[in-house]
């Protein structure tokens, strides 16, 4: 809880007011007895209930709204802005390493150690070799493209309404790869267009989730540029981001993400759900660090289910 509220309180501080919209407003925290007064959000929803339970597109308000917040909080704590004393001082005060090993062994090991699913990936060594970077990468060990991220902003962690887009739960936040938090909420768009491809849902409703990630993405560079992050670290952000969507959405169709599972209750399509988004998981994870184009490679596999 400490580490929350001190985190709202750095963006707070290192962002410009435009970008203070998106995060809520922490009226009082009593150290004491762990405990904070917080902005009620009850006009709001959880974006990823507007992935999975509506078939209306996520106005532009969202989308470019979470392109910005992310560009912004990266752009202004990036390791290439800072002074190398800023920068350790950042590691060091977010190291987190209580919630980084939880996220270690929940997102990056676990799934493809236990899983009987998982053995032909835990059985491919150039595949595990792909997930060792990514285990590398969000231990923050490139210290060249490092900032302060959310650490696990998934849809679950982003509340909307037609106004509003409020970032929340920032418990797991770290100092280190941006593409953490772009990946951890791709991971959800990717789940819902494979949710909606399997129930059957319109195909523009899978098109206009694919369309969002490419708009997110597109807002999020336009920012991080504009605020003097080199289009070369974005690229390199872009790759991460490959990686650790693949991740997420691998281990979510492994059955390892807890609470984020495919809402289906038809054991069959469920089955088909979780197979889809195994394939485009593993796929993402083998491609990412030969991705030229940013998220190129992840439109480029979620365009198959549109």
């Amino acid at each position: 809880m400490q580490l929350e509220v001190d985190v709202y309180r750095e963006w707070s501080s290192v962002i410009p007011s435009e970008g203070q919209r998106y995060l809520p407003v922490i009226h009082h925290f009593d150290l004491e007895n762990m405990a904070f007064i917080m902005e009620f959000l009850g006009s709001c929803k959880l974006l990823n209930d507007c992935l999975i339970k509506s078939n209306t597109p996520l106005n532009e308000q969202i989308t470019s709204g979470l392109g910005e917040f992310m560009g912004l909080i990266h752009s202004h704590t990036h390791c290439s802005a800072l002074s190398p004393d800023a920068a350790a001082k950042y590691v060091k005060k977010y190291e987190n390493l209580v919630l980084r090993d939880i996220q270690l062994e929940f997102v990056f090991s676990k799934c493809f150690r236990e899983s009987e699913r998982a053995a032909h990936l835990r059985d491919d060594q150039s595949f595990m070799a792909q997930v060792d970077q990514l285990k590398a990468l969000y231990k923050g060990e490139d210290t060249s493209n490092l900032a302060l991220c959310h650490g696990d902003l998934h849809a679950g962690s982003v509340m909307v309404s037609d106004e509003d887009t409020k970032v929340i739960d920032p418990e797991f936040t770290v100092y280190g790869p941006p593409g953490l938090d772009l990946g951890s909420l791709f991971s959800s768009f990717v789940l819902a267009i494979v949710y909606h491809a399997t129930v059957g849902s319109p195909q523009s409703v899978t098109a206009d989730i694919w369309g969002a990630m490419e708009k997110i993405w597109n807002i999020y560079v336009s920012t991080m540029i504009a605020n003097g992050i080199s289009s070369e670290l974005c690229m390199a952000v872009g790759r991460q981001a490959v990686g650790f969507t693949g991740c997420e959405v691998t281990r979510t169709a492994l059955g390892c993400a807890g609470d984020r599972v495919t809402p289906i209750e038809d054991e069959d399509l469920k089955a088909k759900a979780e197979n889809q988004a195994l394939k485009i998981g593993s796929a993402l994870i083998k491609g990412w660090s030969e991705s030229e184009s940013g998220i190129g490679l992840l439109l480029a596999t979620c365009s198959e289910c549109t």
